[in-house]
């Protein structure tokens, strides 16, 4: 396991006031095409768990689809509403065609239905980390962001075959704040600082952004 930073000298290890989320790679054996769910995944673990130290913001996203009803019901009213107003669009064309009263013009009506709920996006949690040097570059600023940049890339096996990218089980540890069983890491965003020591910057700055894999009810959290 590795932890960052690795010097935990400023902190108490575990204390009131510290805060650590672990990121633990998975390699995804089998995945059913048909179950979304935890179920529907087998994995084994895979790698080095990479802890850090939990930024002092971060952000998660969650959000719900909700739209017109689409029922038997409403698509027949709908289906009718669209026979009136074509019907009062050539009546309309008519009289103007004949001379008549009418104008000629566009048809200015609307039909509205109730929206229901259709469906929730998975969840998405975005992580910003800071890495410093504290005396080996490479280690405590490099090696970091590059396993997460490996373990989030698929892996060619041949030709036109390739192994998925890994999962991640995220969880902060000791706390329930954050708890993912199943994330796809979706993006890796590191922001490299000067000055270089020793061939490796003294400072990054990474995003991490996650995706819960599984679908989100009620009892996800």
């Amino acid at each position: 396991m590795g932890q960052w930073p690795t010097n935990n000298g400023y902190f108490t290890a575990n204390g009131l006031d510290t805060l650590y989320v672990d990121i633990q790679p998975y390699k995804i054996t089998q995945q059913s095409t048909s179950t979304a769910s935890a179920a529907g995944i087998s994995k084994s673990k895979e790698g080095e768990c990479i802890t850090l130290l939990m930024p002092s913001t971060y952000s998660t996203t969650i959000t719900h689809e909700w739209d017109n009803v689409d029922q038997l019901g409403t698509r027949f009213v709908q289906k009718y509403h669209k026979i009136e107003m074509l019907s009062k669009d050539l009546i309309n064309t008519g009289s103007s065609v004949m001379g008549g009263s009418g104008t000629g013009g566009v048809i200015t009506a609307k039909l509205d239905t109730p929206i229901t709920f259709k469906d929730s996006n998975r969840r998405t949690l975005d992580l910003t980390f800071e890495l410093a040097d504290q005396g080996d570059t490479k280690k405590d600023v490099f090696d970091p962001v590059r396993k997460l940049e490996k373990y989030s890339c698929a892996s060619k096996s041949s030709s036109t075959m390739f192994e998925l990218p890994y999962i991640f089980k995220v969880n902060t540890i000791n706390s329930e704040l954050i708890r993912l069983e199943n994330a796809a890491l979706i993006s890796v965003q590191p922001t490299y600082y000067g000055p270089y020591r020793m061939g490796y910057p003294s400072k990054c700055e990474l995003v991490l952004s996650f995706r819960d894999m599984e679908p989100l009810y009620r009892s996800s959290f």
